[in-house]
């Protein structure tokens, strides 16, 4: 029986992360990286605004 899997995947090449995903990324993937303040009134931490040296390919879903 000959099944054929397929994961749809989008080309990524900046991306807003969480801090603590941020920390999980290799350092030797990221060109640039710059804080992106919480909204005032937010409950979050803000973000972080990474931009890879390569194209990564994320899942979309």
């Amino acid at each position: 029986m000959k099944t054929n899997l397929e994961i749809k995947t989008k080309p990524v090449k900046i991306e807003r992360v969480s801090p603590k995903e941020y920390l999980s990324i290799p350092r030797s993937d990221i060109k640039s990286a710059r804080f992106v303040p919480p909204k005032i009134g937010s409950k979050s931490f803000g973000s972080m605004r990474v931009e890879y040296k390569h194209l990564k390919y994320k899942p979309v879903g």
